[in-house]
């Protein structure tokens, strides 16, 4: 049996537990003269600093000039899901952010 599939199936898994399903958490950076980072969450604007909740998306951990770091604390319920799957369990899922503007860059035809 090829063990990639189970490792490829935590890792769906995983991101399924961090974000809801089709949610895109948008980061446009800092905002001027403040540490305070602006995210598009579901249609709304926040002013985040670490340690701040953002629902269905974990506390942030760092606001960057070039992204956003965040932390999904998994419950135990998350943690026994995995473990019923065969899979890895981890206690913290971290998603970085890259800000917005940097994401429609690609590569030159």
């Amino acid at each position: 049996m090829d063990r990639r599939v189970p490792v490829i199936g935590a890792l769906g898994l995983l991101l399924a537990l961090a974000a809801p399903a089709g949610a895109q958490l948008r980061y446009w950076g800092r905002e001027p003269g403040s540490g305070r980072g602006v995210v598009e969450d579901a249609g709304r604007m926040l002013a985040v600093t670490p340690g701040v909740e953002i629902p269905a998306w974990g506390r942030v951990h760092e606001v960057g000039d070039q992204e956003l770091v965040v932390d999904y604390h998994l419950s135990e319920a998350d943690k026994a899901q995995l473990r019923a799957e065969g899979a890895a369990v981890v206690d913290v899922i971290r998603t970085r952010v890259l800000r917005e503007d940097l994401r429609q860059i690609g590569p030159r035809r």
